[in-house]
């Protein structure tokens, strides 16, 4: 399962529910210490989930490079940094839920 492999906390609120889960962390207890202590966490210690983060800081460099280099403005980079980040969040949570 991914989850022994990558070594991440799963990010969709409803993973807990696969049967693929449950079986993995009956098999392999020690998988679900990550995700009991991040639920444990405070807050302000906890970095933020961004979807997609790969995607988003390219959008948001490639709008700021043509900013820089004169080739839009400043309107124009606000703009393509929200409509491209907000279709970024709109396509990671049509495939995997909220």
């Amino acid at each position: 399962m991914w989850l022994e492999g990558a070594g991440y906390v799963p990010v969709n609120k409803n993973s807990a529910e696969l049967e693929s889960y449950q079986n993995a962390i009956a098999e392999t207890p020690q998988l679900a210490v990550p995700g009991e202590v991040m639920m444990k966490a405070n807050e302000a210690v906890l970095a933020p989930f961004v979807p997609n983060s790969d995607a988003v800081d390219t959008t948001i460099k490639d709008a700021m490079l043509m900013f820089g280099n004169g080739q839009a403005s400043a309107e124009d980079t606000k703009t393509a940094i929200i409509d491209g980040c907000n279709q970024i969040f709109n396509d990671y949570y049509r495939a995997n839920g909220e």
